[in-house]
C-alpha cells in the first residue's frame, strides 16, 4: 500500500542489513502535454515499473497532475527483496529505463523523445545541483521518518528528549578525543601515535554518528514547528505511532486481565 511504502521498504533494508548508502532512486516519467489522462498515466508508469524492475525491487509510483503535463515519479529501493542485491543504476540501465519506456509510448501511440540531447543520455547520476539537492532532501526526509519510527517518536517534545540524549552521549566523547588529541601531539613513540591515532578515529566516527542523529533530530523539530511541506508525513508519523502504542497498551491491559 502507499501508505505502508516507507516502511516496507525499509523493512527489506533492515532485513539484509543493508540500511546505509544509497537508500532508493527517484525516475521521473513525463508525457507530451495533456496525450495521457492521470490514470492511463499511472497505468504506464506500472507497466514500465513492473517491466523492469518487479520481479525484484519494490517500488511505488505516484501521479502528479500539477504541472502543464501529467507525469509520474516513480520510487524505487535500492535493496532487491528477493537476495538483498543492490540496484546499481549504470548507463545499460538507463538505455534500458529509456528503450522500455520509448516501447510503452510507441504502444499506447504516445510521444517520444526524439533529439540529439536524448540520443546523447549518460549516466543517470550525471545531473544538475538541483537534482542534489533533491536527492539530498529526500535522504534527509528518509533519516527523518526513519528515526520517528525507530524510536516511535510520537511528538516534538518526544524528539527534543532524544535530541537532549544524544547531546548528553556526545560530550564525554569529544572530552576524550580532547585527550587523545593532547597524548598524541605529546608523544613521540611510535606505537603509541598508531594506537592513539586509532582510538581517534574509532571516536570521530562515533562522534559523525551522533551528529548526524543531532542534526536529524534539528530538521524534524523544525520542520515540525515551521510547518514547512514535508511536515504532514512528519505528523502522519507521529500519529501512527501514536494509535501503535494505544493498541499495544490495550492489548497488554487485556494480557493482565486474561491472567
Amino acid at each position: 500500500m502507499p501508505e505502508n511504502a516507507y516502511e516496507e521498504m525499509m523493512l527489506i533494508k533492515k532485513n539484509f542489513h543493508k540500511e546505509d548508502g544509497r537508500l532508493g532512486y527517484h525516475f521521473i516519467q513525463s508525457f507530451n502535454g495533456k496525450e495521457v489522462s492521470a490514470r492511463e498515466c499511472n497505468d504506464i508508469g506500472m507497466e514500465l515499473a513492473n517491466s523492469l524492475w518487479g520481479d525484484k525491487y519494490q517500488m511505488l509510483v505516484c501521479t502528479h497532475i500539477d504541472k502543464d503535463n501529467v507525469h509520474n515519479h516513480i520510487i524505487l529501493n535500492s535493496v532487491s527483496f528477493i537476495d538483498g542485491s543492490k540496484y546499481h543504476n549504470s548507463n545499460v540501465e538507463i538505455a534500458l529505463v529509456r528503450k522500455i519506456n520509448d516501447d510503452l509510448c510507441r504502444k499506447y501511440n504516445l510521444s517520444v523523445v526524439e533529439s540529439d540531447k536524448a540520443d546523447k543520455e549518460t549516466d543517470y547520476e550525471e545531473r544538475t545541483p538541483e537534482y542534489y539537492k533533491e536527492i539530498d532532501k529526500f535522504n534527509k526526509l528518509c533519516n527523518e521518518l526513519n528515526m520517528i519510527s525507530d524510536y516511535k517518536l510520537t511528538s516534538i517534545e518526544d524528539t527534543q528528549n532524544l535530541r537532549t540524549q544524544y547531546l548528553e552521549e556526545i560530550s564525554p566523547l569529544k572530552a576524550q578525543k580532547e585527550i587523545y588529541m593532547k597524548l598524541y601531539n605529546k608523544t613521540d613513540n611510535a606505537a603509541d601515535k598508531t594506537i592513539l591515532k586509532a582510538r581517534i578515529n574509532i571516536l570521530n566516527e562515533d562522534i559523525d554518528r551522533l551528529n548526524s542523529r543531532i542534526q536529524t533530530c534539528r530538521r524534524i523539530i523544525c520542520k515540525a514547528e515551521k510547518g514547512e511541506k514535508e511536515d504532514w508525513i512528519i505528523q502522519k508519523r507521529f500519529q501512527d505511532n501514536k494509535e501503535r502504542s494505544k493498541k499495544e497498551n490495550t492489548k497488554n491491559k487485556d494480557k493482565k486481565r486474561i491472567r
